[in-house]
């Protein structure tokens, strides 16, 4: 139902379980569903930024660590799936070496979404991604 919006719904024939298997048969009768975002960013001895992002919903939980230069450019980018529908989802955590080297002055919110997210990306990693390099934006004045 959901095409080209993550790699798990792109590959419905290569997950091991699926959705209704993941969540289960758990009769949800108050907590229908939760997310929670959280994002931090501080700056390093060596003035080097810093932000942590994580993303927690009900069937989700990933974190993600960007680094970025004085100058701007992104250092370090890292990403870590804890909790998700399948084993296939871990691996679009590899995704975010794409943005390593790019000036976040010039990102544009086009490349994150080819990079993040689409059909062999994570739209959670996308939005966790989006949300913490606008972060880092208000930060250095972009």
């Amino acid at each position: 139902t959901h095409p080209n919006t993550c790699c798990y719904y792109s590959n419905l024939d290569k997950v091991e379980r699926r959705w209704h298997e993941y969540i289960g048969d758990a009769v949800r009768e108050k907590d229908f569903f939760s997310r929670h975002k959280n994002i931090a960013v501080w700056q390093k001895e060596s003035g080097e930024l810093r932000a942590v992002g994580s993303f927690l919903d009900s069937f989700h939980e990933l974190g993600i660590t960007v680094e970025m230069g004085k100058e701007g450019r992104i250092t370090r980018f890292d990403a870590d799936f804890l909790r998700a529908p399948g084993r296939i989802c871990f691996g679009t955590a590899q995704r975010v070496q794409q943005l390593i080297g790019q000036s976040l002055e010039q990102l544009t919110r086009s490349f994150i979404q080819q990079s993040l997210g689409g059909g062999s990306g994570c739209a959670h990693l996308l939005d966790i991604g989006q949300e913490t390099f606008g972060c880092l934006g208000q930060v250095i004045g972009v």
